[in-house]
């Protein structure tokens, strides 16, 4: 009896290792997909923000203010 007991908790200990590792191999490669995914949108989200900086009227230029135009 003592055997029979020994062999089915190695079997569960077993089996859940191996179910453990698949889901952590899942979990890495769901996470470095994310990643890559968040740093498309930041990345993206940096050229509008320098796209609708250059487009605003009256902006400072090297610290100077743009000059009115001369007749």
């Amino acid at each position: 009896m003592a055997w029979s007991n020994f062999l089915m908790t190695a079997a569960v200990i077993g089996g859940l290792f191996y179910m453990t590792k698949s889901d952590v191999r899942q979990g890495a490669s769901m996470f470095r997909r994310n990643v890559k995914t968040i740093r498309s949108w930041m990345e993206q989200g940096e050229e509008g923000l320098k796209k609708s900086v250059k487009e605003i009227p009256g902006k400072v230029n090297n610290g100077k203010p743009p000059q009115p135009p001369k007749e």
